[in-house]
This record gives structure tokens, sequence and C-alpha cells, in this order.
């Protein structure tokens, strides 16, 4: 059993990101989708989708032979929350990200 649901997903991904896979399989949790929502909709997946088995499928988007994704962070932490402002985020990539 998985404490942090969010972590074990972003450790997922990033798995998957450096060995170069097309897909990655998600527990399908209400929080990992939404995230995985907001990702699809920033451009760094080419789809979504939820498999019979309680589980969420990502595949990764791809230009010229290179992951979109460069790079996952989670910020806030169960041992350490960070609280910003939303208009303080800072821009990832200088916008392009």
């Amino acid at each position: 059993m998985v404490n942090d649901t969010i972590s074990d997903a972003l450790t997922r991904i990033r798995n998957a990101n450096l060995i170069k896979s097309p897909t990655v399989v998600l527990p399908n949790t209400k929080m990992v989708k939404n995230i995985s929502l907001i990702l699809l909709q920033e451009g760094f997946f080419s789809s979504c989708e939820v498999e019979a088995n309680n589980t969420l499928v990502l595949r990764f988007k791809y230009s010229n032979r290179k992951s979109c994704l460069t790079g996952l962070k989670k910020v806030s932490k169960p041992g350490l929350r960070v609280y910003v402002n939303h208009r303080n985020l800072p821009k990832v990539l200088g916008g392009m990200g």
C-alpha cells in the first residue's frame, strides 16, 4: 500500500520518462487523475485513458525523439508544506513548459 499517491505517480512518470517508455500506468485515484489531466492540458502527454482494471494509462508526447517532459518535482511534501498564492507561482521554462 502506498501512503503518498502523488509522489508514487510522479516517480512512475519520471522512471517511465527515463527509459523512454511510450506509456506509463498509474493507479486511478481522483487526485492522480486530476494531476494527469492538467499535465495533458499543458501538452506533456498526448492521451490519458482509464482502463477497466482501475488504472490510468498516459501516453508521452515526443517531439524529434525527445520527450516534452524534461523535469518533474514535488515541491510540497508531507513533512514540509509549501503554500503559495497562485499569482506568485513561477513560470515553467519561461512560460514555454
